[in-house]
């Protein structure tokens, strides 16, 4: 169990890392077109 819930947390993890480097990728793109 406990390691079941180390791997869910990693995972966690990995996904918040994701939506940070969308978002800035999304802030980029849109200032590049100047729309931010």
């Amino acid at each position: 169990m406990e390691k079941l819930y180390g791997i869910l947390k990693d995972i966690e993890i990995k996904s918040e890392d994701i939506d940070k480097k969308i978002e800035e990728k999304t802030k980029e793109i849109l200032k590049n077109d100047g729309l931010y």
